[in-house]
Order: structure tokens, then C-alpha cells, then sequence
């Protein structure tokens, strides 16, 4: 799905040169920095930027072999592109500044490189992984993890003589490990890893030419000038080089591990240690079955998203329904992907998260109504596939959603995503109004509305199974599938963005508080979504 299409914004004239911040750190040293906010870069080429080269990784890896680096560059993807990714945008941003007249100010020492000046900054460090806890107490949580899911008279025989092992949990995986009939014993993912890994650094190197050839592909971006691209590739070469060394001394240390378990469970194969684990018993001819959280999957039409993340390292994938799993089929996630044996894509009864979630206690008739506006995060000098607004952009959108919202009869609670760079901190949604900190399943039963603009979330597909209303603002960001496109729109009330000629998302104020006032007298149907996610 493309981004929205522009409508230009009446009664804004650009004055060039522009000064824009890069990032929030920018947005503090300028003064009314929200003023006449414009940004160099749409994001429609940023999309197809993105996904292309997501593609031409998977592509590339497709017919390395074991001895290539196929599971070298497997296990390093996430963090592979990732890095790229946010490199990429700034390489097309940098570039687009040259057509616009803006001027970003801000932003790491990446930026003046791209511009053309001073030499290749310095990469900056990134921790690999921390240490896990290897106490008496992380022991007593492997048995009460085990416990949580096996009958008492069952579990020493568990912990001694295991059927598999889980390294990381989430609410189908303890579903499916109480319901099975199998021995599940509980191991900290990361404390195994670390166990094993510990002294791994330098002691193997990724294939040569690896590196360099990852570079290439990944820095192939059309969009890019000859000059440009020779500038990304002088900064994606040495992160690379990183990536793929650390990640073959890791795999290299866990194949000399005299025991592993041969049947491996665990949730999503992002999470690097489960991911390196479960390569290595794929690779000695065992099973590893990932189990699916969070409701997107199928929904969005990424496959190649997933290929990479979750079903090129597992020989079984688990999605909460078989309308799920027929959805992943469609798109042929299961396909085998550039040279990779599909995995086995399978379905449980429905994710109990999302079941908890379904039926909340009615609101009081003629409280005025509450709304929670729950928002993406803000990740910093890091990008997303599909992507994600650029801070200062989206803290203005979410900003002008919170005011706009504000102005209508209604209580309105801020709930900002608890992750990105504002974890643990005042987030600045609070100068707009009251934010709450607490988990979005604490508070879902006090609202009478919920508001989205990010789809990605765990709590937008929490929000679908509940049966309260559901406003959807669609900034354009998110691919659904055709098919889940149809039930969204009989679902929620959806307000489509428009991007106004300085690439600066909006939403028509008369919109949107219409879109509230018909939420408020609707009578929702979530069934569909139930059905779909929770499976009842």
C-alpha cells in the first residue's frame, strides 16, 4: 500500500532556505520548532526504498550455502537491516535535501558524511547481548516457569527428561505447552546462549567476501546517486563486517555445544539468542517451532517480512487460527523463499491474550465519553519495515491529534507506546494532556473509544477483539491485506491522512471529530476479529 496521496495545505509558504530538525534532541534546541514544519522526504519512495531492498537481502542469501554464510547472514538479518535501514533513509533524506531547499540540523555525525564532508565517522558501539543472570534464583524461575504449565506430579520428570525445551514464552506458546500432552521444560533463552557464547568473540570470522556482497545489494538503491551510494556503502560495509563476525563466532560457538535440545521452542525469531539457538538445531536436524504474538501477522501483506524473521529459521510456525495460518498461505509465506525449505505454517485455538481482552465491563450510560489515543513510539536514528514516521514528524502529528482531540466533549487519555526512546521517561504528549504510563490492557476498560494510528501494535489488534469503537487514522503506513483492508473498514471508523505538499501528514479537525461522534453511537461488531486472532 502506497502512502496517501498529497493534497496541498492552503496558507503555508515555504521560505528557503528551511531549517528542520532531524531529531528530538534538535526539536530542544530550536525554538516554535512545530511552526511551519516540513520534511524533505516523502514517504511513498522511502517505502518502496525499504521493501526493495528487504527483498533483494532475502534474495541474496537465498542460494548461499552453510559454507557461504547462509546461517551466518540469517542470524545477523534483523540487525543487518535494521542498521541499513535507518542509513538508507538518511542517505535519501541527505539527497533530498538538495532538491527542497531544507536544511536538517541535528542528527548523528552519519549525516555530515553523506553531505560530503569530514571523513567516515567512527561506527558507534552496540552491545551484542548482556550476561544472563546465572543464580540460585534464575534456577527457581525455570521451575516456576515450568510449573506455570505442568502438573506437579509431572514435573521433575520434566525438568530431568524433557520432551523440548522453551527458551522464551509468550500467551500461546504457554497455552500450547500446557494443552500437548508433551514435557515443556523452561530455559532462559538468554542465560543458554550466554552460556555458550561467552567467550565466542574472534574466535570466527563470517566467509569473505560476505560482507562486501550484503553491502552491494543493500546499497543498490536506484533512487540513489552513483556518489550517494558510495558514501551508504563506505558506512554499511564496516556494520556489516560487525554483524555477520559476531554472529558467526556466536554460531560457531554454539554448534561445539555437546548438548542442545533437538526440539526447540520459543516466540518470535527476532529475538536474537532464540534465533541463533534455533538455527543451530535446524542445522543438526531438529525442530524449532516459533509461536506467533502480537495480531499482525497475515493482516499485513508483508511476506518477506516474515520469511525473514520468523519462517526461514523455523521448521514450524505457529499463528493463533487457521484463518490465520490461510491467510499466511495466501501470501505465500510458507513458499520456499529463495532457495529456503518452507516451514510448516500451523494454528493453535487462538491467542489468549487477545481472548482476555475480548468482552469488557459495559461504561456507565451518559458518562461523558472517554477516548484513549494510543500512539506509536519514537525510535530515534532507526527505521522500521514498513516504516515509521521520522520523530520530529510524527511527535508533531501526535501532538496535533492530542489537541484536536482535546477540543472535542470528550475525556481524552494519552497512552504513548511504552518502547522507543521516551521508555521510562515524560513523554511529551504530556504537554497536550493526561498521559498514562500503565499497560494498555490496564486500562482499556475505562474507555468508550479507542483512537489508533499505528497497526503494528499488540494493542490496535487487542482493541479489534474488545467491543468498544475503534478509530483508525490511516497515514497510508501500513500494507494491509485486501481482505483484512475489507473487515478494518467495517470495523472501525477510518479517517484517512492526507500529506500536504511539505510531506507533513493531516487530518481534517471536522473529520476526525466525526469520526468520534459516530464511534460514540455505534454499536461495533468484533466478531470477525475474534474469530480471526483471539478464536472465539
Amino acid at each position: 500500500m502506497k502512502a496517501a496521496p498529497v493534497r496541498e495545505s492552503a496558507a503555508r509558504t515555504l521560505v528557503q532556505p528551511h531549517v528542520v530538525p532531524f531529531d528530538i534532541d534538535a526539536t530542544r534546541r530550536m525554538d516554535n520548532w512545530r511552526a511551519n514544519l516540513s520534511w524533505p522526504l516523502a514517504m511513498a519512495p522511502l517505502q518502496d526504498a525499504l521493501t526493495s531492498r528487504q527483498r533483494a537481502f532475502l534474495e541474496s542469501i537465498g542460494p548461499l550455502t552453510e559454507k557461504d554464510g547462509r546461517f551466518i547472514a540469517l542470524l545477523a538479518a534483523g540487525r543487518c537491516l535494521s542498521s541499513v535501514s535507518a542509513l538508507l533513509e538518511a542517505a535519501l533524506l541527505v539527497q533530498a535535501e538538495r532538491t527542497t531547499g531544507l536544511h536538517v540540523v541535528g542528527g548523528p555525525a552519519e549525516l555530515e558524511w553523506l553531505r560530503g564532508v569530514g571523513e567516515v565517522p567512527p561506527m558507534t558501539a552496540q552491545r551484542l547481548g548482556q550476561p544472563g543472570d546465572r543464580t540460585i534464583a534464575m534456577f527457581a524461575r525455570r521451575i516456576a516457569r515450568t510449573a506455570s504449565w505442568t502438573p506437579w506430579w509431572r514435573l521433575p520428570m520434566t525438568m530431568l527428561q524433557p520432551d523440548a525445551v522453551a527458551i522464551t514464552h509468550n500467551a500461546m506458546l504457554r497455552e500450547a505447552a500446557a494443552e500437548n500432552g508433551r514435557r515443556v521444560a523452561f530455559r532462559h533463552g538468554e542465560v543458554l546462549f550466554h552460556a555458550m557464547t561467552r567467550r565466542a568473540t574472534g574466535t570466527a570470522g563470517a566467509p569473505a567476501g560476505l560482507a562486501e556482497m550484503l553491502t552491494t545489494t543493500l546499497c543498490a538503491e536506484p533512487a540513489l546517486t552513483e556518489t550517494m551510494r558510495a558514501r551508504l556503502a563506505a558506512l554499511v560495509r564496516p556494520k556489516l563486517g560487525r554483524y555477520l563476525d559476531q554472529a558467526a563466532a556466536d554460531l560457531a560457538a554454539i554448534a561445539r555445544a555437546p548438548r542442545l535440545p533437538m526440539r526447540l521452542w520459543s516466540g518470535s525469531g527476532g529475538n536474537y539468542a532464540a534465533r541463533a539457538l534455533g538455527i543451530e538445531v535446524m542445522r543438526r536436524g531438529g525442530e524449532t517451532v516459533r509461536y506467533d504474538h502480537g495480531g499482525s501477522t497475515g493482516m499485513i501483506d508483508g511476506p518477506d517480512s516474515l520469511s525473514l524473521r520468523e519462517t526461514t529459521v523455523s521448521t514450524r510456525f505457529v499463528v493463533p487460527t487457521e484463518a490465520v495460518a490461510q491467510l499466511c498461505r495466501a501470501q505465500d509465506v510458507a513458499r520456499p523463499v529463495c532457495g529456503f525449505p518452507p516451514a510448516e505454517i500451523s494454528h493453535g485455538t487462538g491467542d489468549p491474550h487477545m481472548r482476555g481482552a475480548a468482552r469488557l465491563a459495559p461504561r456507565p450510560n451518559g458518562a461523558r465519553p472517554r477516548v484513549i489515543y494510543a500512539t506509536g513510539a519514537l525510535y530515534g536514528f532507526r527505521q522500521l519495515i514498513p516504516p515509521v514516521l521520522h520523530d520530529p514528524v510524527y511527535l508533531d502529528w501526535q501532538l496535533r491529534v492530542a489537541e484536536a482531540l482535546g477540543a472535542l466533549p470528550v475525556d481524552v487519555l494519552l497512552k504513548p507506546h511504552p518502547e522507543g526512546i521516551f521508555r521510562g521517561q515524560r513523554h511529551p504528549l504530556a504537554y497536550a494532556g493526561t498521559v498514562t504510563s500503565e499497560r494498555f490492557e490496564a486500562v482499556m476498560a475505562s474507555a468508550d473509544i479507542f483512537v489508533f494510528d499505528f497497526a503494528l501494535s499488540t494493542a490496535f489488534w487487542t482493541a479489534l477483539c474488545s467491543d468498544r469503537p475503534v478509530v483508525l487514522l490511516d497515514l497510508g503506513l501500513a500494507p494491509f491485506h485486501p481482505t483484512i483492508r475489507e473487515e478494518l473498514e467495517r470495523r472501525c471508523r477510518i479517517v484517512t491522512a492526507h500529506w500536504d505538499i511539505h510531506n507533513i501528514p493531516r487530518v481534517e479537525r471536522e473529520e476526525l471529530g466525526q469520526a468520534i461522534s459516530d464511534a460514540a453511537r455505534s454499536r461495533p461488531d468484533p466478531t470477525r476479529f475474534r474469530q480471526l486472532i483471539a478464536g472465539a
